[in-house]
């Protein structure tokens, strides 16, 4: 009896296993039939734009966009398309959310400074002191995915570096040379180490309390207070990049414009970030 009942419970589990099996191979085949029709589509798209069919090219994309695999390369061909349409609100906006994936990326830096010449509003600001520029130009320059890759590199090395010693503990002569030969590296490790915690926990926080839009319309008018009536307070242009400070009724958006001039906007007229 007892047999039986182990041979049943292992039957059982071969079962599961199968089960288990032919799922993950239907998933897979699911998968690279999607990238294919993927890789279908996004050819498509790209021929169209040789041709300069930006319409029918941009129509092909945004069939991508709507899906939950949304790349650099889609975001950065979308803004393309929108900058041949002359709509440069929607251009840029779509750079800017390429970049987000990709900050140090060459070509979407360059088609940004392209489109920015183009703008009406231009606001000169004083030069700030050179190291917070010169952080400011790193935090935007590299993505939170890469911050945390180096935080896990610099931790491995600086464990194994602590750990290695530990090995020869029966070799006390060869164990003080290797802690010496450690001793600088393994304080630089820990310095590295904090300093990346400190950016990283900056970046996640500046990126989680700053939302940022594009002025996709025109021209508009900036409100004193959230209503259509409402006095103006300032006309901001196409292409106008704006600080999203909070919402009001889904229908408007308090913002300000680099940080000196606040008011309210309709929502539909910018394009979040």
């Amino acid at each position: 009896m007892n047999i039986k009942v182990f041979k049943n419970r292992n039957f059982v589990k071969y079962l599961v296993k199968m089960f288990i099996i032919i799922l993950l191979l239907n998933m897979n085949i699911y998968a690279k039939d999607n990238n294919y029709e993927r890789e279908a589509i996004f050819k498509k798209a790209a021929s169209e734009y040789s041709k300069k069919n930006y319409e029918e090219a941009l129509n092909t994309f945004q069939q991508l966009e709507n899906t939950d695999k949304v790349s650099f390369e889609l975001l950065f061909d979308v803004g393309n398309c929108y900058y041949r349409l002359d709509e440069l609100g929607e251009a840029i906006q779509y750079w800017e959310k390429a970049k987000k994936l990709n900050p140090s990326n060459d070509d979407v830096n360059f088609n940004l400074k392209l489109a920015n010449v183009k703008l009406q509003d231009k606001v000169i600001l004083p030069k700030p002191f050179f190291l917070f520029k010169y952080y400011h130009s790193i935090r935007q320059n590299i993505n939170i995915k890469h911050w945390m890759n180096y935080l896990g590199i610099i931790f491995l090395v600086t464990i194994i570096i602590f750990i290695i010693p530990k090995f020869f503990n029966n070799k006390r002569r060869l164990q003080r040379k290797i802690l010496k030969i450690f001793f600088i590296p393994k304080y630089i490790l820990i310095l590295l180490l904090i300093i990346i915690s400190v950016v990283l926990f900056d970046s996640i926080n500046y990126n989680n309390n700053n939302k940022f839009g594009i002025v996709v319309v025109n021209k508009i008018e900036v409100k004193t207070e959230p209503k259509e009536s409402g006095e103006t307070s300032f006309i901001l242009h196409e292409g106008s990049k704006i600080k999203i400070l909070s919402k009001f009724n889904r229908n408007w958006y308090k913002i300000s414009y680099f940080d000196d001039k606040i008011g309210w906007i309709e929502s539909n007229k910018i394009g979040e970030i």
